[in-house]
């Protein structure tokens, strides 16, 4: 039996599974564990000296090569994991710079894209896909003026790539995601490198011949893609998902261990030369910049991945992909040269007309139109007492209760979306409480009272009640949700009582309103003491 058909037959009679090479190549969404994972890889093809993340800092778990550590780990120069400073904010500023852009490339703030890209084979497709679907649909914290385009091109890497572009859209792409491989290199001396090869002295001798390959390849596509894309200004790299479960036959597979571990070293040495400008053709800081400014986004590559994150030899199911998803969602959140243009950062509006009403000696009602945002209407208010954020609300109205007799206080109100960015605050609005001799809502049937309709929710007709303890001049008013006036149903004189009011469902031009929230207010100002109380309540109308 020769050893090849042994590793079958040693898999499939150690796990029970027949036959054999479904156990490898399942169409499952995700491939079953094996049991002990931590000791078994998928054929045994376990590297015996299983290398460390380049974020560690070290080659290898517990054997150390010099022939491979000279050329250093972490993802960047001068042994460290973060960009250097110089790098960092020159992408900053190339970030503050990124606007939306019309289909010619000129700048179009109001109807303009911001697209980005994604570039690489059908790992980087399944992973972007998942980045779309759960991260980016309908994420208000998104900027709503970034486009997302996936054009990651399954079965292809390096070698075999076709430029495909988005067309017409082709001047607005500033941003490139970027996850490529290469096919198996052939190294110095024209061999192929052999499966899950471990980490040995010999196997070194033919590092890094395989990795620099790949570098040249990389640049050469970046070079093509700034030429593709004129306004192309960020490109974020990465290297492959970890490969030690592959399980194919095949004698030269590029995403096997450890070829998928050394083409982070691609990536590194090619972000390197541009951070250190030992490679004049990376130059993006010049108006004709034949290259884009380079970075490492996230670092995905992984050796503690079980194998049921696979559905086969090397493409992660659906919770790899969301795992890979997740840091790019995280990585482009929080990177300093992404937030500027990734997340939306555009405060809503400030409100206006915010009005001031007290309603008795502990109370006073706020009121106020709606703001706007890019992405519709503000997600929540933020009321300010005497410059102390006191509360927040959605509707664009607030009860301030609590208290004191015959005090003056003071408001503002500012708008905040559903990304968190906060508009600038109101104009100052005041108002005093009543005096304590003015009777309280609290204290009994004899004081101003408003009650809440009925029915609620209404479906063409309501009933609006109120109270007045003695003659006072009535004003009742609905609003939409936005705070725009809808109708007035009283402003008149009523006598000291209860009174009820009809609304039915239609605004002041005889026309019905459309299903949602409403709200109602009632001013009332005692004729013999000019004192004024006040109310709101809300309405829901469903057709």
């Amino acid at each position: 039996m020769t050893p090849k058909y042994f590793r079958w037959w040693l898999v499939m009679g150690w796990a029970g599974l027949a036959p054999a090479f479904a156990f490898c190549q399942t169409n499952d969404p995700c491939r079953p564990a094996i049991t002990p994972a931590a000791s078994l890889r998928c054929a045994f093809g376990a590297l015996p000296m299983a290398p460390k993340p380049l974020t560690a800092g070290a080659l290898y778990t517990s054997v150390s090569d010099t022939a491979q550590t000279a050329y250093g780990t972490y993802l960047y120069p001068n042994e460290s994991n973060a960009m250097p400073d110089s790098h960092r904010l020159a992408g900053e500023a190339i970030a503050a710079d990124i606007q939306p852009l019309n289909a010619n490339g000129n700048v179009d703030l109001a109807g303009g894209k911001i697209v980005m890209v994604a570039e690489g084979m059908s790992n980087t497709n399944d992973e972007m896909t998942r980045l779309i679907q759960v991260f980016l649909a309908s994420n208000p914290a998104v900027n709503p003026q970034l486009q997302f385009k996936n054009l990651s091109q399954p079965g292809c890497n390096l070698t075999c790539w076709v430029d495909k572009g988005v067309g017409t859209i082709d001047p607005q792409v500033q941003i490139v995601l970027m996850k490529h491989s290469n096919n198996v290199p052939q190294l110095a001396n024209g061999a192929p490198r052999v499966p899950n090869e471990p980490f040995t002295t010999a196997a070194s001798k033919r590092f890094p011949r395989h990795a620099q390959i790949t570098q040249g390849q990389l640049k050469k596509r970046i070079l093509d893609l700034k030429t593709q894309y004129p306004n192309l200004k960020l490109l974020y790299l990465t290297s492959r998902i970890y490969g030690g479960w592959s399980c194919s036959p095949a004698p030269e597979i590029s995403f096997r261990e450890p070829v998928a571990y050394e083409e982070g070293f691609a990536v590194k040495w090619l972000v390197e030369s541009q951070v250190l400008k030992t490679d004049s053709t990376l130059n993006f800081s010049t108006p004709k910049a034949k290259a884009p400014w380079l970075a490492w986004g996230p670092y995905i590559w992984d050796s503690t991945w079980p194998q049921d994150w696979y559905r086969d030899d090397v493409h992660p199911c659906t919770t790899g992909q969301l795992v890979v998803a997740q840091k790019w969602y995280n990585f482009l959140m929080q990177d300093s040269s992404a937030r500027p243009w990734f997340r939306d950062n555009l405060a809503p509006s400030t409100p206006a007309n915010v009005n001031a009403m007290p309603v008795n000696s502990r109370q006073i009602n706020l009121t106020w139109n709606a703001a706007k945002d890019n992405s519709g209407s503000a997600g929540k208010y933020k009321i300010y007492r005497d410059g102390v954020f006191i509360g927040a609300v959605f509707p664009t109205a607030y009860a301030d209760t609590g208290l004191h007799p015959n005090v003056r206080y003071c408001y503002t109100v500012s708008a905040v979306d559903s990304a968190g960015n906060e508009s600038m605050q109101s104009l100052q609005v005041c108002a005093s409480t009543l005096s304590t001799n003015i009777a309280d809502d609290a204290r009994g049937p004899q004081e101003y009272k408003l009650f809440q309709n009925h029915p609620n929710p209404a479906r063409r007709a309501t009933e609006i009640r109120f109270r007045t303890p003695q003659a006072s001049f009535v004003t009742v008013k609905i609003y939409n949700a936005f705070g725009a006036e809808i109708r007035t149903l009283a402003q008149a004189a009523f006598a000291v009582g209860e009174h009820r009011l009809h609304w039915d469902g239609k605004d002041g031009e005889g026309q019905r309103v459309v299903s949602g929230i409403y709200f109602y207010q009632l001013r009332a100002t005692a004729t013999s003491t000019e004192q004024v109380f006040s109310a709101v309540k809300r309405i829901t109308l469903l057709r």
